[in-house]
């Protein structure tokens, strides 16, 4: 019951506060409940409201400032050469990751390679199970946040679990 108390007290407050720039606002509180109302009535308090707290608007030169500063910034793209995007790859046999970055990146940024998800230190990939797969390089500038990425993903053929392909 308190629960439904609080929720008419907020529907009234809003309510009061929608009305209370055309008209006075009355308050009394009757066994334990607050009464609110435009009219006076008996026992009623008229309620005097202060100004209404109100924030400015964002300068729209600070939002230009922000723009001309982020148009600094390079726009990396990165371009997996290897594994070839949707390929299908013999099992058992090394693939080797390779990438192109354009334009080349400063000396704090740093690449990152993910084999399904996991960071890999190695630029082969060797040992992988059958089935779908995917690479990921990122590109992570000097507070590791990422700058660009790309992704390919493929898939590693076993002609049987019991018997490899001929």
């Amino acid at each position: 019951m308190r629960v439904l108390r609080n929720e008419w007290f907020i529907i009234l407050w809003s309510i009061f506060l929608i009305h209370a720039a055309w008209a006075d606002i009355y308050r009394k509180i009757e066994n334990g409940q607050v009464i609110f109302s435009d009219t006076p009535f008996a026992g009623a308090q008229k309620i005097e409201l202060g100004p209404i707290n109100t924030i400015s608007g964002m300068d729209s030169s600070i939002s230009a400032m922000e723009e001309i500063s982020h148009s600094k910034v390079p726009h990396f793209q990165v371009k997996i050469v290897s594994p070839v995007d949707g390929k299908t790859y013999q099992h058992g046999k090394d693939i080797p990751i390779s990438y192109r970055v354009e334009p080349s990146m400063p000396a704090q940024d740093r690449t990152v390679i993910l084999i399904d998800g996991q960071e890999s230190g190695s630029p082969v990939m060797s040992g992988l199970d059958r089935g779908a797969h995917m690479v990921e390089v990122r590109i992570l500038d000097a507070s590791d946040h990422k700058i660009a990425s790309s992704a390919a993903h493929f898939l590693i053929y076993q002609h049987s679990l019991f018997q490899p392909h001929p």
